[in-house]
């Protein structure tokens, strides 16, 4: 008997097309859910620092514990433009003979 070699068929380029899409498109949801968790969890944690900072001040006062809103929002802008990144280098590169 003749041995039968089942080879891989090449996935057409069309299908190959919507997986990327697909693949780019959950990417592109994990940035937002991450950005979306680091604002939620700075906004969460204030309330927390506020009254430590009352606690250990004895007074209540405008401190640098109000700035941990900010800061979650400038980590959650640093994450979103870090993880695109790979997107924008992955496009078409110009070389000097594309110019």
């Amino acid at each position: 008997m003749d041995k039968i070699m089942l080879t891989p068929t090449p996935m057409p380029k069309r299908i190959d097309k919507i997986v990327n899409a697909k693949s780019k498109k959950r990417r592109l949801n994990m940035r937002h859910m991450l950005a979306l968790a680091v604002i939620v969890i700075s906004i969460m944690v204030t309330p927390f620092l506020v009254i430590a900072a009352i606690a250990e001040r004895g007074h209540i006062a405008f401190g640098g514990e109000f700035m941990f809103i900010p800061l979650g929002f400038v980590v959650a802008m640093i994450i979103m433009s870090v993880a695109s990144i790979p997107d924008r280098c992955s496009g078409n590169k110009r070389t000097k003979n594309n110019a």
